[in-house]
């Protein structure tokens, strides 16, 4: 049974600052990890509700780890954030499969409200 928790999975720091303040200020628990292979262990190691994931990751893209992730636990919530965003991007991400889909800079507001619909809280 998944926890209530959120993993961030993001290589820069502004923005796992950025996501974890958001998170934590609206008392979303949540980890930070900054590559796809550590968010795989940690994964093995604890049951998270949700994962917020950066598309461009240093060791494996998002979509691949989004990928893995649902392969193993369908229950798991995938949220993709990029810096990269175009209308295209967003239609492809949610076609494949994430949950929900943030362009950076994020708006606090919509991101907790998507955040809390998706995961029930």
């Amino acid at each position: 049974m998944p926890s209530d928790r959120v993993l961030i999975v993001e290589d820069n720091i502004d923005s796992q600052n950025m996501l974890l303040w958001l998170l934590e200020h609206y008392e979303i628990g949540c980890d930070v990890c900054t590559s796809a292979a550590e968010a795989l262990q940690q994964l093995a190691a604890r049951p998270y509700r949700g994962l917020v994931v950066d598309l461009r990751l240093p060791d494996m893209d998002g979509w691949t780890l989004m990928n893995r992730v649902r392969t193993e636990s369908a229950d798991v919530q995938v949220v993709a954030v990029t810096a990269y965003h175009s209308p295209e991007l967003r239609d492809k991400a949610l076609k494949a499969g994430f949950d929900a889909y943030f362009a950076k800079p994020i708006n606090g507001e919509a991101f907790i409200r998507e955040i809390r619909r998706i995961l029930a809280l």
